[in-house]
């Protein structure tokens, strides 16, 4: 059973960090970037996260095209946005920006994606509680 991080709980990274950055040491910079949004203003990361998630719709839809099982959170008939991007958060995301947060001495960036984290938690709730698009529910 995956334990749930509390508020203010610092995640443990899977990979330690100076272990992080001696196996990408100049692609780190690069790869946080491609991130970064995670650590943005929540305004900034919805707009990114709504076109990532249609990104994410159009690859679905090709898979169901060609007959494919369709990925993790690329099902357009299953929208799971907010818990896409607990996942997100939580096992890449906060783990990298702590990484970077320690080694600039940054807190500032951890605080923000942890925010970040707490209301795409009660999205996650909401959006599990809400019957999906494809189950038949009438509104």
């Amino acid at each position: 059973m995956r334990r749930r991080l509390q508020p203010g709980q610092a995640v443990r990274p899977l990979v330690p960090c100076r272990r992080l950055v001696s196996w990408f040491p100049h692609s780190l910079p690069p790869r946080s970037a491609r991130l970064a949004p995670g650590a943005s203003s929540l305004d900034l990361y919805k707009i990114w996260a709504e076109r990532l998630q249609e990104e994410f719709f159009r690859q679905g839809d090709e898979e169901r095209r060609r007959g494919l099982p369709i990925s993790a959170f690329m099902d357009r008939e299953r929208p799971r946005l907010a818990q896409s991007q607990v996942n997100f958060i939580e096992f890449i995301a906060l783990p990298l920006f702590q990484c970077i947060a320690a080694q600039l001495e940054r807190p500032e960036i951890v605080s923000q994606t942890m925010q970040n984290l707490e209301y795409w938690r009660r999205q996650a709730v909401a959006e599990a509680s809400s019957p999906s698009p494809s189950s038949g529910a009438s509104s």
